[in-house]
């Protein structure tokens, strides 16, 4: 907080006060009628108005001392110094009031060095959690931090609202609810290789890497499409489910190399941080290959497997109602 400027402090005595009738409120209304002074009427004048103020005179109210001479009236009509009832102490105040949701706030500011944000926010927390508060007293991180948290949760809008679209784009396509569904098993997967390939490169997760992933999740489905719609082709020849998805894994796996490898390989010198203004466009670049990387091997593993199982799944469900309706008949 700011340097403060000196200020006069009155505290009343509370013990000499109560017997002679008084409280703080009363005191404090003295005080500020002797010396601000008192609205007693209103002058009129010309359709103007004036405010009468009655209060001491100024050289009655030029001095500490003078204060504490003043005479107080107390309700059994005992007239006593005003000194007698009241202490006065020199201290310092703030120069100005800051308030926020209409609640009294005091900022302290401060800049993370040497460390990323969050480390250096959690670190602040476990030491403000130390400190014992008084009751109604809050400490709140803001600033730098809050807007981050802010964007990330703009961010996870965005990404949730780009899933939606992409699986609403592909039932289009495949006219189907099933095969997009298994296509969407490979968003998952980008997260893995994307905090795995951070953490190796001692990268940390900021809102550039979480653009990079925003990014992804219209990436890395391209993979599984290929898959899944080279697959359906195939089962449509009559082909079962595994040899299917064999046969799909080896013709395919070509293809999903050469777009996966161009892709990420085109990002290698902007994910090397060379340049100026690299520390921004380097997290972004790494999270994209730890994405791609991670993708491409649970692509041909992962969603075979799933597909795999919906496929079973459908059986089962196929063989029930035959059942069924065996029973029924």
């Amino acid at each position: 907080r700011e340097e403060g400027l000196p200020e006069k402090v009155i505290r009343n005595n509370r013990d000499k006060a109560s017997k002679m009738g008084l409280n703080a409120s009363q005191l404090a209304n003295m005080v500020k009628n002797y010396v601000a002074g008192k609205v007693a009427s209103i002058y009129r004048h010309e359709g103007d108005e004036y405010d009468i103020r009655v209060r001491l005179r100024e050289e009655d109210r030029e001095t500490i001392d003078d204060i504490k001479q003043f005479r107080v009236t107390t309700p059994v009509g005992v007239s006593v110094p005003l000194g007698n009832l009241i202490k006065i102490e020199t201290r310092t105040g703030p120069t100005t009031i800051e308030r926020k949701k209409q609640e009294r706030v005091v900022y302290i500011n401060c800049k993370a060095e040497g460390q990323d944000l969050r480390s250096v926010v959690m670190e602040i927390q476990d030491r403000i959690d130390e400190i014992p508060r008084p009751t109604n007293f809050n400490v709140i991180i803001s600033g730098a931090y809050e807007d981050m948290q802010d964007t990330f949760k703009d961010l996870a809008l965005a990404l949730l609202i780009a899933v939606i679209l992409i699986y609403i784009i592909m039932a289009s396509q495949f006219e189907s609810f099933i095969s997009p569904f298994i296509v969407m098993f490979s968003v998952p997967t980008l997260f893995f290789g994307v905090m795995m390939f951070l953490f190796f490169t001692g990268t940390t997760f900021n809102v550039v890497s979480f653009m990079g992933i925003l990014m992804l999740s219209g990436i890395v489905v391209n993979n599984a499409i290929v898959l899944v719609d080279y697959t359906n082709i195939l089962r449509a020849r009559g082909l079962p489910v595994r040899e299917a998805l064999v046969e799909a894994g080896q013709k395919r796996l070509r293809p999903i190399m050469m777009t996966t490898f161009t892709t990420m390989l085109a990002l290698v010198p902007m994910s090397l941080g060379i340049g100026e203004g690299a520390e921004f466009s380097a997290p972004l670049a790494r999270a994209v290959i730890g994405g791609m990387s991670s993708s491409f091997i649970f692509t041909l593993v992962f969603i075979p497997v799933v597909y795999s199982l919906f496929e079973s799944g459908k059986e089962r469900l196929k063989q029930r109602k035959e059942m069924k309706a065996l029973k029924e008949k």
